[in-house]
């Protein structure tokens, strides 16, 4: 909405201040743990969205200039107004950085955590640093032979002799 204002496109309706009550309100029954009011409020967020998105498309169907600008945020949106909670596959976890993913840790405590996935290897003296971004959810075990393997093109000295490697979360927010 904020780029639509930008641009110059007059939208029926911006949903500013409803959506920021009902999102509120989405957040505060999840925390009360009444999930189907929340479920409800989510909905209709979810409607103000869909709403928002074909508005912004029937402003967009004839200008090529505007189709550009939009492509982006308009595939992000409809990208998460038609993702579903246990749907396998890429979803989109946070708007700002895309390359965000949902990593399951197999904790209690914190079950989850959302960031990237990075290796990282040092030489044994520790010297130099080798890192490597993990591009799909793998376990720890999986990503230790690619990383080794990666930080000794990296660094061009052999580092079969790695001391410490292992996988880290850069997290994004």
């Amino acid at each position: 909405m904020r780029l639509a204002k930008q641009v110059g496109v007059d939208l029926r309706q911006t949903y500013v201040r409803v959506g920021k009550l009902a999102l509120i309100k989405h957040q505060r029954y999840a925390h009360a743990k009444q999930f189907k009011r929340a479920n409800r409020a989510l909905r209709k967020l979810k409607t103000y969205l869909g709403r928002t998105i074909r508005d912004i498309a029937r402003h967009v169907a004839g200008d090529a200039e505007l189709a550009a600008i939009f492509k982006w945020p308009l595939y992000q949106a409809s990208a998460m107004l038609e993702q579903r909670p246990r749907h396998r596959g890429r979803k989109i976890w946070s708007l700002h950085a895309p390359e965000v993913e949902c990593i399951g840790k197999g904790k209690a405590h914190a079950p989850y955590e959302f960031g990237v996935k990075v290796s990282l290897a040092t030489t044994l003296e520790r010297s130099k640093v080798a890192s490597s971004p993990c591009t799909q959810n793998e376990f720890l075990n999986e990503t230790l032979f690619t990383s080794l393997a990666q930080a000794r093109v990296d660094l061009k000295n052999g580092a079969a002799t790695t001391i410490s490697s292992g996988s880290f979360f850069a997290s994004a927010g």
